[in-house]
C-alpha cells in the first residue's frame, strides 16, 4: 500500500488466451445475435462448471473471446430457433 501511495507500485498484467470462431447453420451460414458463455471446466471449490465470460456474434455469426485462462474450457451457445450446444476446447 505504500508503494502504491508513493506512487512507485508496479502491476503486472499477464496476457490470456483468444478464442474465437463462428456460430453456423446445418447449411453453413453464420447465425447472428448467438448468445455465447464460456464456462471453465471443474475449477477448483468442486463446482463442476463456473461461467467466466458472455458475449454474442456478430450478424455474420463469428465472436470472440479475449484474456482466458489456459485450461479446458466450455461454451455454450444459444440461438433462436436453434437448441443449444456445448464444446469443449483445449486451450492450453
Amino acid at each position: 500500500m505504500d508503494a502504491l501511495k508513493a506512487g512507485t507500485a508496479v502491476l503486472v498484467i499477464e496476457s490470456g488466451l483468444v478464442v474465437l470462431g463462428m456460430v453456423m447453420d446445418e447449411s453453413g451460414n453464420g447465425i447472428g445475435g448467438s448468445e455465447l458463455s464460456q464456462y471453465e471446466k471443474n475449477p477448483p471449490g468442486g463446482v463442476y462448471y463456473l461461467a467466466r465470460a458472455t458475449t454474442k456474434t456478430e450478424a455474420d455469426g463469428f465472436f470472440l473471446f479475449r484474456s482466458l485462462k489456459p485450461g479446458d474450457i466450455v461454451i455454450a451457445v444459444q440461438a433462436k430457433g436453434f437448441a443449444p450446444e456445448y464444446r469443449t476446447v483445449p486451450n492450453q
